[in-house]
């Protein structure tokens, strides 16, 4: 499995004109090789990477001012794109009702492009990546690294790719961690956790994660999510005040920021759920999401904006690679209704159709802010029993039971990191 290390690089990096002269000649190679494409496209007989390689080795200066292994990892990735592009396209000309709307064909790039290089022809020695003669870079220290030659064939390092972000940039080194699992203590295939445990995520505001497992020994957890909040208030604040001012970059240097630390707190609270299953020997996850929540969500204008301001899409990955490591299952499954049912009643749980007429009365009710009144005259934590009923979707109602006869369901645990 290939994970990433990030590294920040500001104005003031000794490599960072380097670095935005690789993106720049990434972005007008990347441009020269559209053309090729799209022209190929509307004489419906389309170019393969190698073909538009092969063209711009020899017209390029773009493409020799890069290092080969780097232009070729371009439109190797083009040509990939491209490729899905084309049997997307032919597809929707056959069944137009699978997609939202017709793909839409690759532009021209206004911006700087991301730089690929794989390893191949790097080397990484003392924890520090080796960058070829040709782009005039300082070495880079690394924390994921072992010393490792020019085509080792069992490399770890895979690839290191510069990403634009404003006006700073995100060094991006890729490697595989399957590799380094040789080495540790604790092997992959050593970890065997009991899928029967199930824990259940419903993903929120107020309360980021509310988990809750069928084993009836276990209360529910919520993960509180109020220090996004936070930091989207204080971003938003901000941005208006130096919007008002024109002061582009200080707007810059607060996203950056705010990148910075949803991208911390994520990392700490996915690495709870994993930490969570590891002692509690829980070896299935069941995390709700509906299909376009962001488009189509209607919960208020002032709830919305909270809601589509938080990237619960990146959450979710971090939770399932994270999870991939350990051997748990990962399960995506939607959530319709979920808040709605009463979970300790065994309520209905139908499944949303955007077209459907039929309306549906549940057993219970919200009585106040965050508070769920069940029909068999008991209150719940509405996240709680959100929850639930994303387990009950999935596993059954069979757990239901226990939880209500041990109690521990009706009084959850708080967990407020910092």
């Amino acid at each position: 499995m290939n994970l990433t290390e990030r590294l920040l690089v500001k104005p003031n990096n000794e490599n960072y004109q380097q670095i935005k002269q690789a993106c720049l000649f990434s972005k007008s190679l990347y441009n020269e090789a559209t053309y090729l494409f799209r022209k190929s496209f509307f004489d419906e007989e389309l170019l393969t990477w190698r073909q538009v390689d092969k063209i711009l080795k020899y017209r390029s200066k773009n493409y020799n001012a890069l290092p080969a292994a780097a232009a070729q990892a371009l439109l190797r990735q083009m040509g990939d794109n491209w490729k899905s592009f084309w049997e997307a396209n032919k597809d929707w000309k056959i069944n137009p009702q699978k997609y939202k709307s017709r793909p839409k064909i690759a532009s021209y790039s206004k911006n700087l492009k991301t730089f690929l290089h794989p390893f191949q022809s790097m080397k990484c020695k003392n924890g520090e990546v080796i960058f070829p003669k040709k782009m005039n870079m300082k070495n880079v220290k690394i924390r994921n690294g072992e010393n490792q030659i020019i085509q080792e064939k069992e490399a770890r390092l895979k690839q290191i790719r510069f990403v634009p972000h404003g006006h700073c940039f995100w060094i991006e080194v890729i490697y595989d961690n399957d590799i380094n699992m040789k080495h540790e203590p604790i092997k992959k295939k050593d970890i065997k956790l009991d899928s029967d445990n199930v824990l259940g995520i419903d993903l929120g505001i107020n309360n980021l994660l509310t988990m809750v497992t069928n084993i009836d020994a276990l209360p529910p957890l919520l993960y509180k999510g109020k220090v996004i909040k936070s930091i989207n208030q204080r971003f938003n604040k901000s941005k208006s005040y130096y919007q008002s001012k024109g002061n582009a970059a200080m707007i810059e240097r607060l996203s950056i920021k705010r990148f910075c630390q949803i991208n911390d707190y994520f990392h700490k609270a996915s690495s709870f759920v994993i930490n969570y299953c590891l002692e509690n020997d829980i070896g299935r996850i069941i995390i709700g999401k509906n299909n376009g929540w962001k488009q189509d969500i209607n919960i208020g204008r002032v709830n919305n904006q909270k809601f589509v301001f938080i990237p619960f899409e990146k959450l979710i990955s971090q939770i399932e690679y994270k999870a991939k490591l350990v051997n748990i299952q990962v399960d995506i499954n939607e959530e319709s209704y979920t808040s709605k049912s009463d979970a300790l009643a065994l309520d209905i749980l139908p499944v949303y159709r955007k077209n459907s007429t039929e309306k549906y009365e549940f057993l219970g009710r919200r009585v106040k802010r965050g508070l769920y009144k069940s029909s068999i005259d008991k209150i719940i934590n509405a996240d709680v029993n959100g929850a639930i009923n994303i387990l009950r979707k999935v596993i059954g109602d069979d757990f239901v039971k226990n939880l209500i006869n041990k109690g521990f369901v009706f009084n959850p645990e708080t967990i407020s990191p910092k």
